[in-house]
């Protein structure tokens, strides 16, 4: 559904790509965050990125550890860019690249969603296959 020129989606959403790609998009925090994926193969296997007005904290699902969060420019609307490929994922957050993951490992499986929001408010919304 469109809201004053904001797509808005409630529950999870995933795109209908496999697989490393660019994705970019502009999106508010929603009562205080958004959480998006990579990687998501089910609930049980993925990587979680959680933005807040502190920061940007990734995790790997299941188990896995958490970054120490990114700090990130306040503001009422962040301008998100993800560049996954296969062998690492790099996302920049206003033109700042804030996390970046260039270990060995396998990204090219999973799609890109967005999960565990209550609401999703987003602009500008692109996904280009990469590999």
């Amino acid at each position: 559904m469109v809201q004053h020129g904001w797509y808005v989606h409630q529950g999870d959403v995933f795109a209908n790509h496999v697989g490393p790609a660019v994705v970019t998009f502009m999106a508010p925090l929603y009562k205080g965050k958004l959480v998006w994926a990579t990687n998501f193969l089910d609930q049980e296997h993925y990587t979680r990125y959680e933005l807040t007005e502190k920061g940007l904290i990734v995790k790997s699902v299941p188990g896995g550890s958490s970054t120490k969060r990114q700090p990130v420019h306040k503001g009422a609307y962040y301008n998100i860019r993800i560049q996954w490929r296969s062998d690492g994922i790099t996302v920049t957050i206003k033109d700042e690249v804030v996390y970046k993951n260039p270990s060995p490992g396998n990204f090219a499986e999973g799609k890109f969603g967005f999960i565990g929001n209550k609401e999703v408010q987003i602009q500008n919304f692109t996904l280009s296959p990469s590999n």
